[in-house]
């Protein structure tokens, strides 16, 4: 077995960069919540002038606290487009399994690991992400696509949805 061989040690890292610069980012959003609310409170002002400051501070303090998370899938996300490129399907599976460990609900990332799992043979992970994506609303851009994907393991009907199709599963 010769270095290049060793595959395992290039496709296995381990990710304690992205989870402590995760970790940090999100406690100092807790400090700047903690800071922002004393100073908010402090202020000699009647509570109908600080209600309206401390729903925006609510608002932007959920906007910071899930910016990490979506910045990460969204890396994630572009690595295995890049993997996809240069026809690396495992990789690009890999990464997109990441990410949508990041955020489960999110349909365009599930559709990009379902062609990575379809490129690189993978077909029973196919099927598990598949049945994972029974009444998933699918935007209209990507119907065609995912009818082309799932068609070979599954009869698939798509109702109409708000902003999309909703996938219903029936067995062929």
């Amino acid at each position: 077995m010769g270095i290049h061989d060793r595959k395992y040690m290039q496709d296995e890292t381990t990710d304690s960069v992205g989870s402590a610069g995760m970790f940090w980012a999100r406690v100092l959003t807790v400090m700047l919540a903690a800071y922002l609310t004393f100073f908010c409170v402090r202020v000699p002002l009647p509570f109908l002038f600080k209600l309206p400051i401390l729903i925006g501070l609510f608002f932007l303090i959920r906007y910071l606290w899930r910016l990490p998370g979506t910045l990460a899938r969204d890396s994630l996300v572009a690595y295995g487009q890049v993997a996809v490129r240069d026809e690396n399907f495992m990789k690009a599976a890999y990464n997109f399994e990441r990410a949508l460990e990041l955020d489960p609900n999110h349909v365009r990332t599930a559709i990009r690991l379902l062609a990575a799992y379809e490129a690189s043979n993978q077909v029973t992970k196919s099927r598990q992400l598949i049945l994972t994506l029974n009444g998933a609303v699918i935007p209209i851009a990507l119907v065609e696509q995912f009818e082309h994907l799932v068609s070979e393991y599954r009869l698939v009907t798509l109702e109409n949805a708000r902003g999309g199709r909703r996938v219903k599963l029936g067995e062929t």
